[in-house]
Parts: C-alpha cells; sequence; structure tokens
C-alpha cells in the first residue's frame, strides 16, 4: 500500500510528535549559516501528529498487529 500525505502549509520541521520542533530559522554551525525549515511551527506540528498516527495505523494493519 502506498498512500501519499500532503501537508501544503507544512515545511520540512515535520518530526516525532511531542519532540521539541525546530523554531522558523535555524542555525547550520558546519555550514555557519541561517536558514529557514519552510512551513509554519502549527501546521508542521499538525503534519507531525497527523502522520505520526497514520504510520502507527499502518504498521498495525501491514504487520497484523493489535494494540
Amino acid at each position: 500500500m502506498c498512500e501519499h500525505l500532503h501537508y501544503p502549509k507544512a515545511g520540512h520541521g515535520i518530526n516525532i510528535p511531542n519532540l521539541p520542533q525546530p523554531g522558523p530559522v535555524n542555525y547550520h554551525p558546519v555550514g555557519k549559516l541561517w536558514f529557514s525549515m519552510g512551513g509554519t511551527s502549527a501546521e508542521d506540528q499538525y503534519a507531525s501528529q497527523d502522520s505520526w498516527k497514520k504510520l502507527i495505523v499502518f504498521f498495525q494493519e501491514s504487520l497484523n498487529v493489535g494494540v
């Protein structure tokens, strides 16, 4: 099964839910430059939570595991 999850207002800050989210502007210590992850913090948080829930359901269905 393949499903494309699209979060148009989220950027590259999608992460595991409930972990600290990257800020709107970040500093890269090796490249010594400031960069933006795009999107908004609120949309990144929503995308993180929504995609995580869907990932859990995918594994439960694919592996036939009940929780």
